[in-house]
């Protein structure tokens, strides 16, 4: 009788033994499941996050200090025209103290030396936006010159070249170039004047 017993409990018996699922063990297992070269997953994974963490964090934003060389290169190239410049124009002053040249002669001199001046100021802005976006974001600049992306050094530049592109006009047009020249100048510069400005208001102005 009891043996009947016993063997009526047996399968309940055997049922209550069988193994569990466990959602930890198995989260702990895929964890622990071997990768490529037995290496476990988990750590596969995170060995990738490090190397695209170090690639983002240290090559990346490593060689972005490679655009100090064109922007210290820029700025070695505005300060060496200012200078020549200002020797230039110190030079037509004592001419013209002395009396050597006559009153067209100095203007055509001095609206040169302007127009280098702002060829200066042109290679002075590239250093500085090339240096502000890629190196010092924070630099304190002036308002005006407060560059926040490449759009904003376009539009700068711009504006500069214009105005290099007219004192140029004007000091032909002192100079007493011939006529017909002077025509042909004046509808090029317009007409890439009108392309900048076409630029200026429908390309980067749309993107801002």
């Amino acid at each position: 009788m009891s043996s009947d017993t016993t063997s009526q409990h047996a399968p309940g018996a055997e049922a209550d033994a069988a193994p569990q699922d466990c959602p930890a063990c198995s989260a702990k297992g895929a964890e622990e499941a071997p990768g490529r070269g037995g290496v476990p997953a988990g750590e596969e994974a995170s060995e990738l996050t490090d190397g695209k963490r170090f690639f983002k964090h240290g090559v990346v934003a490593g060689t972005r200090f490679m655009a100090a060389i064109p922007a210290a290169g820029l700025l070695l190239s505005a300060l060496a025209l200012t200078l020549r410049t200002l020797v230039d124009v110190c030079e037509n002053t004592a001419m013209v103290v002395l009396g050597e040249v006559d009153m067209q002669t100095m203007l055509v001199n001095y609206i040169e030396c302007a127009d280098f001046f702002l060829l200066s100021i042109v290679l002075y802005i590239m250093s500085i936006g090339l240096y502000s976006l890629f190196i010092d974001p924070d630099i304190h600049m002036p308002g005006w010159l407060e560059i926040r992306d490449l759009d904003d050094l376009k539009e700068k530049l711009v504006g500069v070249i214009v105005v290099v592109m007219g004192v140029y006009f004007l000091g032909q047009l002192i100079h007493g170039s011939d006529t017909l020249d002077l025509l042909r100048m004046g509808l090029s510069i317009g007409a890439v004047v009108f392309s900048l400005a076409y630029f200026v208001r429908h390309v980067i102005s749309r993107r801002g």
